[in-house]
């Protein structure tokens, strides 16, 4: 089969969607499939598939998109780009990822002229914190749906609970649940002394919380764990490895007195990561409720225990009590997060019995070739109409 993957972030983007394009780009090209992908990232071709890579206009509208800058390519240029791109390499099907982006909604109107059948995977549901701002977006969201989304897409996927919700609430009842995806071992054989010496680690033990900072992942809950941490471990640190985009964290830290026991990296290269976590004890930074991120799976993937507060049902089927109560948890305030880390710290028993039920979870549900069979299977499906 010949596929085209439609994503606006792609390597060397650090964002967890991009991360999950690139990886299933290799699992789909692994699987024996002709692979390319097509991104308004300035991309270098890729030794198992094809790149291609549209010279974009960088929008950048501030709090109202948690300060990432929105890539733009509808210009004449582009579009003829697109029309020849698919003149040459003459897709069997087109997955697109991210439902807002025009680069997705050029792809996917071309793919429907042609007859090709086309799929949409959400990533990310349209939300914000802002009441007002959260009204625009809903209503840019709706009439984006009806102009354009229901009209071009034959298949919707979502990675998680919440996307799941937001897809049959805007966009379609008919839809597929296929998770966010990490590549085996790739996060493993770390160096630690590495990751000490470059982004000058100190202090132990280490909590790794890996991610962009955004208002549904904004590490309020951990911070207001640290005083309880610091009587326990009064040289205790934690690294916030990703893009600042919301500081409350910052201000609470500053009201508690802990801004000392924080390492602020921003946004750090992604092959740094298996460093980084090769120095740490523990990950934590999923504590809102919105979902297992790709943040969250990395460290499991190196070793790392983590401790999250997350939706039992984040996927359907899926029973994270029943898998690790001990890691799970049912509450997000700060004595039962507190109480869950400083037991893996402390309890080497339990940090192995937590690993082993988040390594099974991995195994079951989140590694490449388990995401790239269910995305392989729509796929036949879909060309097979």
């Amino acid at each position: 089969m010949r596929i085209l993957l439609v994503a606006p972030y792609f390597p060397p983007e650090v964002t967890g969607s991009s991360n999950f394009v690139h990886d299933l780009a290799v699992g789909l090209t692994n699987s024996g499939h002709t692979v390319c992908v097509l991104t308004a990232t300035a991309s270098r071709s890729h030794e198992l598939f094809e790149v291609c890579s549209l010279p974009a206009k960088r929008v950048s509208p501030g709090r109202i998109a948690f300060g990432y800058t929105i890539p733009t390519v509808l210009t004449r240029k582009n579009i003829h780009t697109v029309n020849e791109l698919f003149d040459t390499f003459k897709p069997d099907l087109v997955s697109s990822h991210g439902q807002i982006f025009d680069i997705t909604l050029l792809a996917n109107s071309i793919a429907r002229k042609r007859g090709i059948p086309t799929t949409m995977t959400v990533h990310s549901a349209i939300w914000h914190d802002n009441p007002m701002a959260n009204f625009v977006l809903a209503l840019g969201d709706y009439f984006l749906s009806y102009a354009f989304l229901k009209r071009t897409t034959n298949a919707w996927i979502g990675v998680d609970d919440r996307t799941l919700k937001h897809i049959k609430r805007r966009y379609s009842r008919d839809f597929s649940a296929i998770p966010i995806c990490i590549r085996r071992g790739v996060f493993s054989n770390g160096d630690a002394e590495l990751a000490r010496e470059k982004y000058q680690i100190a202090g132990s033990p280490v909590i790794a919380s890996i991610g962009h900072v955004v208002p549904v992942r904004n590490r309020v809950a951990l911070i207001n764990c640290l005083p309880r941490l610091i009587e326990s471990f009064p040289n205790i640190e934690v690294l916030i490895a990703g893009r600042v985009a919301d500081e409350t964290f910052l201000q609470r830290a500053a009201e508690l007195g802990v801004s000392g026991h924080l390492r602020i990296l921003g946004a750090v290269p992604h092959d740094d990561i298996k460093h980084l976590l090769a120095a740490s004890d523990i990950e934590v930074h999923d504590l809102q409720g919105y979902g297992l991120g790709i943040g969250s799976l990395e460290p499991i993937d190196a070793g790392v225990p983590i401790v999250a507060y997350v939706r039992n049902n984040n996927l359907p089927g899926l029973d994270l009590q029943e898998i690790s109560s001990e890691a799970f948890l049912q509450s997000n305030d700060a004595k039962t997060i507190s109480e869950a880390i400083l037991k893996t710290l402390q309890d080497s028993e339990t940090r192995k019995r937590i690993l082993q039920a988040e390594k099974k979870l991995l195994e079951e549900t989140y590694y490449l070739e388990i995401v790239t069979s269910k995305y392989e299977g729509l796929f036949k499906t879909l060309v097979r109409e």
